[in-house]
């Protein structure tokens, strides 16, 4: 079996709760703490999978963000970063600097993936924290990118608002019957 193919098993396997050998573990750190060409994103959810959130491992997603942004033509690596420390770590907070840098850059053709999970995790955060301001920025983001060649979808755009605000579980298709134009997503609050 292929590195990549095994870095893909351990991680599917840890997704499911499953006790993963000594072998593998050590795999999987060697290939996060190796030389970032050389990584896949399988090995980037296993690594926040398999260890915990602490200071250098944070400082090496970052770094890793930066480098894959940079360096990698898709975007899938870049990608993995956000949802390994947001998801997996359940550190949004840790990462916001980055994904405020991403959705105000909102490279969209060359990183759609990256700007998706930028922006559902930051809604996510928002949500969570109850924070204003964070509020507020999320809405100026939607509120630009509505209805511009940035992004094909504004439906997107209004549940990432109604997410910030009522919580994922929520009934998106009635209240984004309730947004008819862009001045709308800046009238919700949260409930």
């Amino acid at each position: 079996m292929d590195i990549e193919t095994r870095l893909n098993y351990i991680w599917q396997a840890r997704k499911s709760d499953r006790d993963i050998p000594k072998e593998d573990r050590a795999l999987v750190h060697d290939m996060f703490w190796g030389d970032f060409e050389h990584q896949f994103d399988a090995g980037v959810y296993a690594y926040a999978l398999l260890f915990d959130c602490d200071d250098k491992g944070l400082q090496r997603y970052r770094t890793a963000f930066a480098y894959f942004r940079e360096n990698d033509f898709f975007d899938d690596r870049a990608a993995a970063v956000i949802t390994a420390v947001c998801n997996y770590w359940h550190s949004a907070g840790y990462f916001e600097p980055e994904l405020r840098a991403v959705m105000k850059e909102w490279p969209w053709e060359e990183e759609a993936t990256v700007c998706t999970a930028a922006i559902i995790y930051f809604a996510t955060l928002t949500f969570d924290t109850k924070s204003q301001e964070r509020l507020n920025f999320l809405k100026k983001i939607a509120f630009d990118l509505y209805g511009s060649m940035e992004i094909t979808d504004d439906d997107f755009l209004k549940d990432i608002v109604i997410s910030a605000c009522y919580g994922v579980r929520t009934n998106y298709r009635r209240l984004r019957q309730t947004i008819h134009t862009k001045e709308d997503l800046l009238g919700f609050e949260f409930q």
